[in-house]
C-alpha cells in the first residue's frame, strides 16, 4: 500500500474576499486544494 496526499501544491491568482479576525478565518475566492482541516499557508504576492 502506498501513501498519497504528502505533496505541496501552489496555487496563484486567488484573491482574499473577506477576514474574519474575531474566529481568526480567512475567507479566500477560488478553490483551494487539499483536505478538509489541512493546513494551508497564505502569503503575499510580490
Amino acid at each position: 500500500s502506498g501513501h498519497m496526499g504528502n505533496e505541496r501544491v501552489t496555487v496563484q491568482g486567488l484573491s482574499v474576499a473577506k477576514v474574519d479576525v474575531e474566529n481568526n478565518i480567512i475567507m479566500v475566492r477560488g478553490a483551494v486544494p487539499g483536505a478538509t482541516g489541512s493546513l494551508v499557508i497564505v502569503k503575499k504576492r510580490k
